[in-house]
């Protein structure tokens, strides 16, 4: 009985602290890529109610998992990163849970920022809003 305690703790700990991690190269908005589009994908601690992670992909493609803190190194939890012109489908999914919202769908274009904030709904659950 102890060690279930004990497991379900952990579990439940762990889930509480989340750390932005990001899979595609991070951009360094300095040496952007003329030929490439920047994306942007920022969470902050003030817009979460809940720590869980959020995986967001571009085209299908992981990109990394948002956090409400930030990963080693870094100077804030955003994922930044540079991809080609053209649709871009961006979609975020709670860490144990499904899209329950439908993606962003954008027509990327060659020099420009796009900057997306994920933002915790009451009613609506996590969002991507522009």
């Amino acid at each position: 009985m102890r060690n279930l305690f004990i497991t379900v703790c952990l579990v439940i700990l762990s889930g509480c602290t989340s750390i932005t991690s990001q899979l595609m190269p991070i951009a360094d908005r300095e040496l952007l890529d003329p030929d490439m589009a920047l994306v942007i994908v920022k969470r902050t601690v003030e817009e979460s109610r809940s720590a869980v992670l959020v995986e967001i992909t571009d085209n299908g493609n992981p990109v990394g998992s948002s956090g409400v803190n930030r990963q080693n190194g870094q100077s804030n939890n955003w994922l930044i990163w540079e991809r080609p012109a053209g649709e871009m489908e961006l979609l975020a999914v709670p860490k144990f849970g499904v899209a329950d919202q439908p993606p962003i769908v954008v027509n990327v274009e060659i020099g420009k920022t796009y900057e997306y904030t994920i933002k915790d709904h009451w009613l609506s659950g996590l969002l991507l809003e522009k």
